[in-house]
């Protein structure tokens, strides 16, 4: 009898997008089996593309209209990534062997808040895997997935031809969900002028004001923050020369897609494991800050007011190491 699976994780995107190596192990191990993949709607794009799982399903406002929908499909096996209070409530709810993600939430937690020990610094990537090591399944280190539909790259490829003739462009990520995840507009226009060299800027409607401040000093760029869905700045990424990012889902996408990827640290740390898997990075972070870390998520303002994770970086150098790899 063939085996059905579910695999959970409702957010965010870049998590999403790490489970992708758990999707490919599981088709390998069990290549005949009906593969469902539970989320929040939102995220439909993340996943969609993806070729292995048979069903997408989506997080209903009802929680028992959730269960139930999923206790008729009477599965064999859940895979928990996400380790919640409502994965934990719908996986008890499923006659299934279940398997879930050992999170080191206490350990995390323990670090951050206090600095004693040390969190697991596997990478999250390898974190999912060891919830597959019982069933005898490891990582392939064939990196992330992300697919993008064939018709939306002709046409970001069209507009970057015509934007861009003859160079392609760094791609610059300001977004990330939380204010301290970002570097300032004011750091990035500096780095930008010292840098020199073609750029379009990717974010979502939340950083279009920093966009424009950003296209009203610099010159030589193109602002599609707000412009753009998630897979279209996924094909800009793409055909981008590198990307410099926040610790974001675009990093991951970025990761997934092989591009050499600068990542902007601020709040958070590539020890916490969510640094781009399976490709060519560079970290641009404040070390020997007391307080850094100080979440592996973020905050809508610095807890201790100065911001020096972001604001201590220094626009110039960075751009010096940008344009360094820009042309080997």
């Amino acid at each position: 009898m063939n085996k059905r699976i579910l695999v959970i994780r409702f957010s965010s995107l870049g998590d999403i997008i790490l489970t992708t190596p758990v999707l490919r192990a599981l088709r390998k191990q069990y290549p005949s089996a009906e593969i469902h993949f539970l989320t929040k709607a939102k995220f439909k794009e993340a996943i969609e593309h993806h070729p292995v799982p048979d069903k997408i399903i989506f997080l209903k406002e009802s929680l028992a209209e959730t269960v139930q929908w999923l206790q008729e499909q009477r599965y064999d096996m859940v895979i928990d990534l996400h380790d919640s209070l409502r994965s934990m409530f719908i996986r008890f709810q499923l006659n299934a062997k279940k398997y879930v993600f050992p999170k080191g939430r206490w350990k995390r937690w323990l670090y951050l808040k206090t600095g004693i020990g040390k969190p697991d610094q596997r990478h999250i990537v390898q974190k999912y895997m060891a919830t597959l090591k019982p069933l005898g399944m490891y990582e392939d280190e064939q990196g992330l997935d992300f697919r993008i539909d064939a018709r939306i790259q002709a046409d970001v490829q069209q507009l970057c031809t015509r934007e861009f003739p003859g160079q392609a462009p760094v791609a610059i990520v300001l977004s990330a969900t939380w204010y301290t995840k970002k570097m300032p507009a004011e750091k990035y226009i500096r780095f930008l002028q010292s840098l020199n060299a073609p750029f379009v800027l990717l974010g979502g409607t939340t950083e279009q004001a920093e966009a424009e401040q950003i296209m009203s000093k610099v010159k030589g760029g193109v602002n599609l923050c707000g412009k753009t869905s998630l897979q279209e700045s996924a094909a800009w990424l793409k055909l981008s020369s590198l990307v410099v990012t926040h610790d974001t889902g675009l990093m991951h996408i970025a990761a997934a897609l092989q591009k050499i990827t600068f990542v902007v640290w601020g709040n958070t740390a590539p020890e916490l494991g969510m640094y781009p898997w399976k490709t060519e990075f560079y970290n641009f972070e404040i070390r020997n800050l007391d307080c850094r870390p100080c979440t592996h998520l973020g905050y809508p303002k610095c807890p201790k007011a100065h911001f020096a994770c972001m604001n201590s970086h220094d626009p110039d150098k960075m751009a010096e190491k940008v344009g360094y790899i820009l042309q080997e």
